[in-house]
């Protein structure tokens, strides 16, 4: 279990994502041995005074010690995208998080394998895509405000220094997708920006060539420039 925490402005909001390892179905690359990995978040509340000292402990050989419990007042909160044909289905794969500048929007944005197909095996498009989690986190609970679907993404999310846009890497797409908040709804602006690589620059398997891919984001303090690493 991975426990991650950020402080807002009111308070402490902690982060858990559980790990699930076990092998996948027809997955490629280093996804071999994971499925459904943060799958879940615990999203927490403010801990109102509560600290480490109060958790549960588990002693470790070398005399240190961890907490491997959720913080006192965790949600537990599955990330249902709301897909009319599965309204039952939990995305996977929630591998990034993006805290807005004044501290009141998180987004979680997935990247994996989200992948819904139909009695024959065929993948099913428009229920097959990762997706962005908006939350509102300015009172105590987050609560989930609005769903956005990408057709494909890699880890890469961030907003812009004011706020007003943030972006989102397309992955093997090789691109980068600008949204944009009006009316308290954030969509998105204009076609993604294509990077036209083509190639990656990974190392060369046998006659195939790695396809490039849009990953991780940063925007410069000045909001003037993207950076994308492949």
């Amino acid at each position: 279990m991975i426990e991650i925490r950020k402080i807002i402005t009111t308070g402490e909001m902690v982060l858990v994502t559980p790990l699930r390892l076990w092998p996948p179905r027809s997955l490629p690359g280093p996804w071999a041995c994971i499925t459904n990995a943060l799958r879940l978040l615990f999203l927490a509340g403010l801990l109102s005074g509560a600290s480490t000292s109060g958790m549960a402990q588990e002693a470790l050989p070398n005399g240190q010690s961890i907490t491997p419990t959720a913080a006192p007042g965790a949600i537990f909160n599955p990330l249902n995208p709301g897909l009319t044909d599965y309204p039952d289905f939990t995305a996977g794969q929630a591998v990034t998080t993006a805290v807005s500048p004044d501290g009141t929007t998180l987004l979680v944005l997935t990247s994996g394998y989200n992948r819904n197909n139909d009695a024959s095996g065929k993948v099913i498009p428009r229920d097959s895509n990762e997706y962005v989690f908006v939350f509102d986190i300015t009172s105590g609970s987050p609560v989930q405000n609005q769903v956005i679907q990408v057709p494909n993404t890699y880890s890469g999310i961030t907003f812009s220094p004011e706020g007003a846009q943030f972006f989102v890497s397309g992955g093997k797409d090789d691109s980068v997708h600008t949204y944009t908040n009006s009316g308290g709804s954030w969509a998105e602006t204009g076609t993604p920006i294509a990077l036209g690589h083509g190639t990656g620059n990974g190392l060369p398997q046998g006659a195939r060539t790695v396809p490039p891919a849009a990953a991780g984001l940063a925007v410069t303090a000045d909001g003037k420039t993207i950076v994308v690493a492949n």
